[in-house]
């Protein structure tokens, strides 16, 4: 059986699928429950692939931008750069609230292995630490 703290944790999740994975890991091993510890192994996979594929995704538009907002920040104050840069990530995500948020969760992760040479230039050029302070 579950026990109260992962069944309260269980409430609190919106995602169905999240609560059969945690209810297949937490359960005690049992030959009926092998299919649905193979579906959350499989249910895992499929996230993590997703997410590589959405940070390929990410730096594939992300980078272009950055290599653009290096060459044409040279001479400008921090501000705007800044500006230029928010402008052209904006413009590439016709400025929509949601895309804007995934770009600000994972802009780093994906263009520190992308593009850490352009990332590193808009950074000197806009006197921030992370790109996602840069894009704030």
């Amino acid at each position: 059986m579950i026990d109260g703290a992962i069944r309260q944790s269980m409430r609190c999740l919106a995602l169905p699928a999240t609560r059969h994975i945690l209810v297949a890991l937490s359960s005690p091993p049992m030959k009926r429950d092998r299919p649905m510890r193979r579906l959350a192994a499989l249910c895992c996979l499929v996230l993590l692939s997703a997410s590589a594929s959405a940070a390929d995704e990410l730096s594939a538009r992300i980078c272009p931008i950055l290599e653009k907002a290096a060459k044409e920040g040279k001479g400008k104050d921090s501000v705007m750069a800044q500006y230029g840069l928010l402008m052209a990530v904006g413009g590439a995500y016709d400025f929509k609230p949601e895309p804007l948020k995934a770009v600000l969760a994972n802009v780093d992760a994906a263009t520190t292995a992308a593009c850490p040479e352009a990332r590193a230039a808009v950074l000197k050029l806009v006197a921030r630490e992370t790109l996602a302070q840069a894009l704030r």
